[in-house]
């Protein structure tokens, strides 16, 4: 949803969440009606809610009243609630409590989004001698390189004076760019949770030294069709032995359209913050090694030997979903140039202005 929006343009709101989000709020219908911030009356605001439309302008000021991003407020991820995992009443209680959270979606995102990024950036520009001419002579990935160092060095600045509560813009960007698409990544957000109660399995397979596609085999001297049979890929990765400061998770999903990263520190420094990036490909390069890494992390799972593990390095993890939602996954303690040839097609699909994500570093990146 644009957060420049007319007055007189009306959003379709879910109801019941609507009401939801307003009583989790520790607010009502009649208190807001009654609130001198509120423009409309608790009867504008009752026929809103029993229409499921209400004007922008009073969604706006409701959702600044409860602190609440306006889009969540209006049920963005209510359809969440929707999905057949959300069946069982404790999966549902845990969703809600824990990823529909409006901690997680409060009304200062959109006051970022109104700021702009690229407007923000100028004006940093301007203010020390610095046109948008200037800025624009340097090449793309010049100006890339320019964000992402400002950003990360503000960041840190500011982490100094405010520890837990500043944030690089890139979160907002990935805010912006990537939320929950479907069932597989609502299901793979809380992954954990619903192994440890059986609600979900993940296989994973024993290696098999005689493994052979039998559909590769009766049709290998035909043209390779793409046709993935795996939808997303995940590979996280853990530190191995060191220092607290120093300890980590990362993980990077690909789908035949995105690719996206985030990395997080067990406890955040000046010098060691969280990071999140997210992009969206509609290209038939992006999709190519796409199938790609499909047949290699196809084999990674069911054929590569598990050699003997290294004590000093972190979990490296391989999951996968497949076209009918049918989930497997592999863990292994081994030398991330184990995975070279995996891990070598994947920063092809990583864009050449972010860095390598950890996970993938082999002894090359060192």
């Amino acid at each position: 949803m644009s957060v420049d929006r007319n007055d007189a343009v009306y959003e379709k709101i879910e109801p019941d969440w609507f009401k939801w989000v307003i009583h989790r709020q520790d607010s009502s219908i009649r208190k807001l009606g009654s609130d001198k911030e509120i423009s409309k009356t608790e009867r504008t605001i009752r026929r809103a809610v029993k229409r499921g439309s209400i004007s922008y302008a009073l969604l706006d000021e409701i959702a600044k009243k409860l602190d609440v991003h306006p889009d969540y407020l209006a049920g963005k991820y209510a359809w969440t609630l929707e999905l057949e995992i959300m069946n069982n009443e404790s999966v549902r209680d845990y969703w809600r409590g824990n990823y529909l959270d409006p901690k997680q979606f409060p009304y200062q995102l959109v006051e970022q989004e109104r700021i702009g990024v690229n407007k923000q950036l100028m004006d940093t520009l301007l203010i020390h001698g610095i046109s948008e001419g200037d800025f624009k002579k340097l090449s793309w990935s010049q100006r890339r390189e320019l964000e992402q160092t400002l950003d990360r060095y503000t960041t840190q600045i500011l982490h100094h004076w405010f520890p837990t509560i500043a944030k690089p813009v890139e979160d907002l960007e990935y805010f912006q760019t990537m939320g929950w698409q479907d069932e597989g990544d609502v299901i793979d957000a809380m992954l954990e949770y619903l192994e440890e109660r059986d609600f979900v399995k993940v296989y994973a397979p024993e290696p098999d030294d005689n493994y052979a596609s039998s559909f590769e085999e009766k049709y290998k001297h035909l043209p390779v069709v793409s046709l993935p049979a795996m939808t997303r890929i995940v590979i996280g990765g853990t530190s191995g032995h060191c220092s607290v400061d120093e300890v980590y998770k990362d993980c990077v999903t690909i789908t035949p359209n995105s690719i996206r990263y985030k990395y997080e520190p067990q406890e955040y420094s000046a010098s060691n913050l969280p990071l999140r990036w997210a992009y969206q490909s509609s290209s038939q390069d992006h999709r190519l090694l796409f199938d790609e890494l499909v047949q290699i992390v196809a084999d990674i799972l069911l054929e590569q030997k598990d050699e003997a593990s290294a004590i000093d390095v972190g979990a490296t993890t391989f999951g996968v979903t497949y076209l009918d939602g049918s989930r497997r996954q592999r863990e292994f303690y081994l030398s991330s140039d184990y995975f070279a040839e995996c891990f070598a097609l994947v920063k092809k699909m990583v864009p050449s202005e972010e860095a390598t994500p950890k996970v993938l570093m082999t002894s090359e990146d060192y």
